[in-house]
């Protein structure tokens, strides 16, 4: 399982750290476009607006171009077993807008349990709308109205049940807080709704989602015609360098309406994870930069924490 684990899980997280490296050496020379400072000038530039860092996985705060791979890794401990689940997300936006894009994301879960199979699951796609602004030079406001589509594996009245398994295993892979992507007998409409304080390389990220979930196929597996959800979440992250930055997140989400399972089983009800981690900022050209990072966290309430979980993650995101 360990040798599984290095071959399809393993690359895409060294990758990524040497990627960090690459960019905390570049941070110890200045850029070329960045002329060193002239002291007989009497008077100094005007401070430009502090970047955000980017959260892991909360929305992003402006419009863009970019194109981004997310490769989760989700190990649970429980009576000795090591049960493995890799998580890999595609994700395409687009900038209509200094205020407003569109983007999509869609996911790959690679399913490991110690002792069976090995089985690929495919998650809904979701689409999304958003639109973002300044309501002071030091905080931004974002929302976006989503739609996710009931197409993933494992859904429907007889679904193969390696296939749900690995759907409930990314689930917990992504820490609870893309549910709707594995919700695959659901169409999902969320809106989310994130404030962040930026200031001298620090930022304070708050973000809020809500999601209706109604039933389109598989009510013979799942009795709840409609179910409602919600997520939340508290970023703090700091530049030490342009190059490179540092971030700690908080995650919370709550299934707000009481489904059956939950009726079962209260401890379905809700899941608490934080995660740790660094990116780096390479620009590629004048216009394209190349953002990669890497985070560890785990389970701190709910089934994340009774069943143990190690969480790590890789984003590799490409801005033009």
């Amino acid at each position: 399982m360990n040798r599984k684990l290095a071959h399809s899980s393993i690359c895409p997280l060294v990758c990524a750290t040497a990627l960090l490296s690459h960019s905390l050496a570049y941070a110890q020379e200045p850029p070329a476009d960045q002329p060193t400072a002239d002291t007989t000038t009497s008077k100094a530039p005007a401070p430009s607006p502090s970047p955000i860092v980017p959260s892991w996985s909360m929305r992003g705060m402006s419009a863009a171009h970019f194109v981004r791979v997310e490769d989760s890794v989700g190990i649970p401990s429980v009576d000795g077993q090591h049960d493995i689940a890799n998580v890999t997300m595609l994700g395409a936006g687009v900038k209509l807008s200094p205020n407003v894009g569109l983007s999509a994301k869609w996911g790959i879960t690679r399913y490991m349990p110690d002792g069976a199979s090995d089985v690929t699951a495919f998650s809904n796609p979701v689409v999304a709308a958003s639109f973002s602004t300044d309501l002071h030079p030091m905080v931004r406001f974002a929302t976006s109205l989503g739609l996710s589509a009931p197409v993933g594996s494992g859904g429907g009245d007889d679904p193969d049940p390696a296939a749900a398994a690995a759907q409930k295993a990314g689930a917990y892979t992504r820490a609870s807080m893309d549910n709707i992507y594995f919700a695959v007998n659901e169409t999902a409409v969320p809106l989310t709704g994130d404030v962040a304080f930026h200031y001298r390389g620090f930022t304070a990220q708050l973000g809020l989602a809500l999601a209706p979930l109604l039933r389109s196929r598989g009510q013979e597996v799942l009795p709840d015609p409609a179910r409602f959800a919600g997520t939340a979440g508290l970023s703090l992250g700091y530049f030490i360098v342009p190059q490179l930055s540092f971030l700690g997140e908080l995650r919370y989400q709550r299934m707000l309406s009481t489904p059956e399972a939950v009726a079962k089983d209260p401890s379905l009800r809700d899941n608490t994870s934080f995660a740790l981690g660094a990116r780096g900022y390479v620009p590629l050209t004048e216009k394209v930069s190349f953002r990669p990072g890497v985070a560890w966290g785990m389970g701190v309430e709910g089934k994340l924490a009774e069943l143990h979980y190690q969480l790590m993650q890789a984003d590799l995101p490409v801005v033009f």
